[in-house]
């Protein structure tokens, strides 16, 4: 038994390594400004003017708001997630990576109470409300004629892609970049004091800093409870042609699928067939795991 243990150790740290250079790979291509490719992908943390794929969510935004309908990136995100499922969140998304980087130095919980966990599924769903609801109220506004005053008093991101604005993936790979390259950290105490007092701005870093403790503390954090964009991967990739099948006559409900599930399904107690694709990042943490080959990747047409 300890020698399995070490083995499936080993593959599982394998695995979260090979993913890791995957990621670290992708982030440096989506930051070279190839093209640039007008193709936006279901992922976020794209947001920096010199990408060389948008974001899908940030391009929804931004049609919506316009009055443009988002033909393009609800394209991608249907596309992308039928035909492999959410696999761009657990081995390309940016900020998939900060969640896993996070996770790492602060040793996040992989598991919480299953109760909880349960409870806090709802918040995703009110995040997805409140970031389709916004931009569909701008393109009202504009549509109405009224924009012109409300630019006069509101940050212009805000009428172009509230959810950017706002998001820690944006913060994290848009505005500090932005703002260090530009050479807009204050330095004096009055550029100090007017950054303490915009509302926006603290309101970024607010979010930003809570996000970042929740997933130190809890591993994928963002991607279980908040993401509106992993939301709408989840609901799409119900349908994947790709999944995860879990063969019963070959488990011998030792747990450790469910161990290593970075998003807390739980594979050991499902009865058998097809696994749970509404929550699964595609991270194959539990196909590597496992040592009895019980899990098996299929595509089914």
């Amino acid at each position: 038994m300890r020698a399995l243990a070490k083995e499936w150790e080993r593959k599982y740290k394998s695995i979260k390594a090979v993913r890791l250079i995957v990621q670290f790979g992708f982030l440096y291509v989506l930051n070279l400004g190839l093209g640039p490719y007008p193709y936006p992908l279901p992922i976020l943390g794209s947001s920096a003017p010199w990408t060389t794929f948008p974001s899908a969510f940030d391009a929804l935004q931004v049609l919506i708001a316009s009055g443009t309908p988002p033909l393009l990136p609800l394209a991608s995100i249907i596309v992308s997630n039928i035909l492999i499922g959410r696999v761009f969140c657990g081995w390309l998304c940016p900020f998939g990576l900060a969640q896993d980087l996070t996770a790492l130095i602060g040793r996040a919980k992989r598991r919480i109470d299953p109760g909880t966990h349960k409870s806090l599924h709802v918040v995703k769903w009110l995040v997805l409300v409140a970031t389709l609801i916004a931009p569909l109220v701008i393109c009202y506004v504009r549509l109405t004629g009224s924009i012109r005053p409300l630019e006069a008093y509101l940050p212009q991101g805000l009428t172009i892609s509230p959810y950017t604005l706002i998001s820690p993936d944006s913060t994290l790979f848009s505005f500090v970049p932005i703002a260090i390259l530009m050479g807009m950290i204050p330095s004096s105490t009055g550029d100090i004091l007017a950054a303490i007092f915009n509302p926006i701005i603290i309101t970024r870093y607010l979010i930003f800093v809570l996000v970042l403790i929740a997933m130190a503390k809890i591993e994928r954090f963002w991607c279980r409870y908040i993401c509106p964009l992993g939301l709408m991967n989840s609901v799409v990739s119900k349908f994947s042609v790709l999944g995860f099948y879990k063969i019963a006559s070959r488990c011998d409900n030792c747990g450790v699928c469910n161990r290593v599930c970075p998003v807390q399904i739980d594979i050991a107690g499902a009865k058998g067939g097809r696994l749970d694709m509404f929550e699964c990042i595609g991270c194959f943490q539990c196909y590597f795991a496992c040592e009895r080959k019980a899990i098996v990747l299929s595509y089914k047409l």
